[in-house]
């Protein structure tokens, strides 16, 4: 488990990511898009978000970590979530991991799949306190 991590494009046109977990470089191979993923993570600003989804070409349930997710579930495959997980870019490409937080969902699937990971805090949630946490994350 890292504390820590950073993640740099290597090479845009093989699909390849350099990931820095504690200062030790893996490259990654990035698949070019999400046509067979079992679920997604859509981590965008809520205005590329529907371009992000058209680009991943994927039937999966989406579950968006974006502020103003409220504004996208009018499509049914997308789950919105809230997250207290950190980062922040400190140039392109170039994220920093500032800290371990908890994710919550209110999908039932995306609960169970999210919840595999070791690494992963998930909580599920009513639908309801789903909405007021959405609500309460864009207001601050």
């Amino acid at each position: 488990r890292a504390k820590s991590g950073r993640w740099r494009a290597v090479d845009a046109s093989s699909n390849r990511v350099r990931v820095l977990v504690d200062g030790a470089p893996h490259d990654v191979a990035a698949a070019p898009d999400a046509r067979d993923a079992k679920l997604v993570l859509l981590c965008t600003k809520v205005w590329q978000a529907r371009d992000a989804l058209r680009e991943a070409n994927t039937s999966a349930k989406v579950v968006a970590l974006c502020n103003g997710a409220l504004s996208l579930v009018d499509d049914a495959t997308i789950v919105p979530a809230v997250t207290t997980h950190g980062c922040f870019e400190t140039q392109p490409f170039d994220v920093t991991h500032a800290g371990p937080g908890t994710l919550w969902v209110s999908d039932e699937e995306a609960f169970k799949t999210l919840s595999a990971s070791e690494t992963l805090n998930v909580v599920r949630v009513s639908e309801a306190e789903m909405t007021e946490r959405l609500w309460k994350k864009l207001a601050v």
